[in-house]
């Protein structure tokens, strides 16, 4: 109460004596690190979407899908098997559109609510505008939460060291994108993001397969391409 009484008693004296009083109404800087090896970019949903992009034919150029889509930004998706079929659900605009075996997924509703789904579910498709599944699980309500086996995956899959690709979020408004272009384990992939505030990730495909765009620069394409990715658009 009383630093709002001093407010208004500096803006009567400024107005009193001529001086003008400016409110800074600029939007806030948007979070991007490009310097490498990691690259990472937050966005708030109530200015993006998300949108997944599958290839016709087994692969298609990063380059090529980026400049159909014209994103803010692009991320590698979900896994694929031999036959280049996506190993993990994909969901847009309520309708599946790849179906696949991995239970942990990001999800973006269409007011650009995120959540972090543990199954794909039919019942909550109507409601996500984007969904990907993939995994392992990196972070859960702000703590490290890494189990491969929980969630499909061989134990090996916790010691491997690889370039990486995360979604995640700070909260459940911002979504981030994260790129790792050095061989490090899914721990340290999690303290990464940890250490940037993220509350909420998942693992994406990565190794040879990671992918990363943002803001008109490429910063990792794959050489054989990509079979899926997300990228975010505005609204």
């Amino acid at each position: 109460m009383k630093r709002f009484l001093i407010l208004i008693l500096i803006s009567f004296l400024a107005a009193g004596c001529g001086v003008e009083v400016v409110t800074d109404d600029s939007e806030p800087e948007p979070v991007r690190e490009t310097s490498g090896p990691v690259y990472y970019a937050e966005f708030d949903m109530k200015d993006y979407k998300v949108v997944p992009y599958l290839a016709p034919e087994d692969t298609e150029s990063f380059y090529d899908v980026v400049e159909k889509l014209d994103p803010e930004a692009a991320i590698t998706g979900t896994y694929y098997d031999e036959n280049y079929r996506p190993c993990g659900d994909i969901v847009y605009n309520g309708e599946r559109v790849a179906k696949g075996h991995r239970t942990c997924g990001v999800a973006v509703d269409y007011e650009g609510n995120i959540t972090f789904p543990h199954t794909s579910r039919k019942e909550d498709r109507p409601r996500q505008a984007f969904a990907v599944f993939c995994g392992p699980k990196l972070i859960t309500e702000g703590k490290k939460d890494i189990d491969a086996r929980r969630d499909g995956f061989s134990g090996r899959a916790e010691s491997v060291e690889a370039c990486r690709c995360a979604i995640g979020a700070k909260g459940s408004r911002v979504l981030v994108l994260c790129a790792v272009r050095k061989g490090v384990t899914l721990s340290e992939l999690a303290d990464i993001l940890l250490e940037r505030g993220v509350t909420d990730a998942v693992n994406m495909d990565g190794g040879s397969m990671c992918a990363y765009y943002c803001d008109g620069e490429f910063y990792d394409a794959p050489v054989g391409g990509v079979n899926n990715i997300a990228a975010v658009v505005k609204r």
